[in-house]
């Protein structure tokens, strides 16, 4: 084997160990549709490259995004998830239960009469009290890239969350109001860059309903990525002397 050729073979051992380690860049999506049942509760779910993702529902302030304490039980349906944040719900059907409320007073009877209302819609809506579900991706770093709703209405908006110390109560960055843009099942992509491990999407305004579809990230996985080698010292000094060698070579030549 000539100098050029022993050369080129140790930088190219040179260049696989120093790439070895590179994490391949990973997008997956999570799928959140289900036969229906308003009291799933906290839920993991897999994406179809192994990512696995917390999903969990909670009460939220309108102004900040801070959690609130109170009754919120994620729920999964045909069209995604949704919230019931009701007491006394109809455990494991697809409605967030009943409950009796003041109709008329009837002065024949000389009482009120009373009817029986839904106690809460079983979407994610901001009626009373404001509901969000989280996303905690644990140890592994995501970015958003898009999230679909389904059964949004021409004036629905969503709330998003983004928690730079996912242990805090209150986000780091909230916003009350995304306008999905569209009806019907939409998805809405991510503008601006959100990498972190937990997220929040939620509704705040009385009117605002829908149903959280599905959600779409990228990742780094280095999980699967062989270890780096690391090239022998005495390989670094023969890379070293054969360029040397070789520089003497060319310079007996000239």
């Amino acid at each position: 084997m000539g100098i050029k050729a022993l050369v080129a073979s140790s930088a190219i051992a040179v260049c696989m160990t120093a790439t070895a380690g590179i994490a391949a860049t990973v997008h997956t999506s999570f799928d959140f549709t289900g036969p229906n049942n308003s009291s799933l509760g906290d839920t993991t779910f897999t994406s179809g490259s192994g990512l696995s993702v917390d999903v969990s529902a909670s009460r939220e302030r309108g102004s900040d995004g801070k959690l609130k304490p109170g009754t919120a039980v994620l729920g999964q349906y045909g069209g995604g998830l949704g919230v019931c944040s009701s007491v006394g719900f109809n455990q494991g059907s697809s409605d967030c239960g009943y409950k009796r409320v003041k109709d008329y007073y009837s002065y024949y009877k000389q009482k009120w009469i009373y009817k029986t209302v839904s106690a809460d819609d079983h979407q994610v809506d901001g009626n009373n009290p404001d509901e969000v579900v989280l996303f905690d991706f644990g140890d592994t770093d995501v970015t958003l890239k898009s999230v679909t709703l389904s059964f949004i209405g021409y004036n629905d908006q969503f709330s998003f969350s983004f928690f730079g110390d996912p242990d805090s109560a209150t986000p780091t960055n909230f916003y009350p109001s995304v306008d999905p843009s569209g009806s019907g099942t939409v998805t809405y992509t991510f503008n601006q860059t959100w990498t972190g491990s937990m997220f929040g999407i939620g509704a705040t305004g009385h009117n605002d309903e829908f149903k959280i579809r599905s959600l779409h990230v990228k990742y780094d996985d280095d999980q699967n990525q062989p270890d780096p080698v690391p090239l022998p010292a005495g390989g670094v000094l023969l890379l070293t002397g054969l360029g040397a060698l070789a520089m003497r070579r060319r310079a007996s030549k000239g």
